[in-house]
């Protein structure tokens, strides 16, 4: 089986880290070890070790750590984003194309997760589903969340306010398992623009695809800014993720 981690995106929430630093490559918990690291034993604990990497800004920081994988007991490639080309979708179509019909994980680059793949892999299976996202519930908004009526133009009366409320809905982790066939014949929009949630799975749910949420509490953190970097303690990656490092 065969994972596509996204891996090539500059970053722009990290900066200015991100300027010297691809955000999968930025170093996580006590041993310093790299996000994708992580993602990358992960994958392999559960028996996914054929990773095709889709790389872009700080292309090398990848491919000089990782070199063909084999030191982590996987089997990685790497596929150069075309800059003309904008969206996931566009990085994701040849590496899905070239999957005929097999069962692909998508796995973006900046979420750190233990999630149980063979687990959620199996349910996929059983569904016989198109596409199965991994969704968090009980997600925790990270502003404030005012109550208003009255509305009337740009002034509302507050009668109720929430800091960082935890939100009874799920939301998406950033983890995928797709039959590749199904996204066979799609194309991008007028303007060259093409993104896996925007566009892929929402034309696939209007097609009568099969689509469905693995509703998961296991561990899930996205790394994709400052503000979650400095948030994420050593203590959380030791408890979440030094399973994988045991070996």
């Amino acid at each position: 089986m065969k994972a596509i981690v996204l891996a090539g995106g500059e970053g722009t929430r990290l900066r200015p880290l991100s300027f010297y630093f691809q955000k999968c490559m930025m170093p996580l918990g006590r041993q310093g070890k790299p996000l994708m690291e992580y993602i990358v034993r992960l994958l392999c604990h559960h028996g996914i070790c054929d990773v095709n990497v889709l790389v872009g800004a700080h292309a090398e920081q990848i491919t000089n750590y990782f070199e063909d994988g084999s030191r982590f007991g996987a089997r990685m490639t790497y596929h150069l984003d075309q800059p003309d080309l904008k969206g996931t979708g566009n990085a994701i179509l040849p590496a899905l194309t070239a999957a005929g019909d097999e069962d692909v994980v998508i796995f973006y680059g900046d979420i750190l997760s233990n999630i149980d793949m063979g687990r959620m892999l199996a349910l996929h299976r059983e569904a016989e589903a198109d596409v199965t996202l991994a969704l968090a519930r009980d997600f925790p908004v990270p502003v404030g969340v005012a109550d208003v009526t009255d509305a009337d133009g740009p002034l509302a009366t507050v009668h109720g306010f929430r800091e960082k409320p935890r939100i009874d809905m799920p939301v998406n982790i950033g983890i995928y398992i797709v039959r590749a066939a199904a996204f066979a014949g799609m194309r991008t929009d007028p303007n060259g623009v093409l993104d896996l949630n925007a566009h892929l799975i929402p034309r696939l749910i209007d097609e009568g695809g099969k689509i469905r949420g693995y509703l998961t509490d296991e561990f899930w953190y996205d790394v994709g800014s400052i503000e979650r970097l400095e948030k994420l303690s050593d203590d959380m990656v030791t408890s979440e993720m030094s399973f994988l490092l045991k070996s």
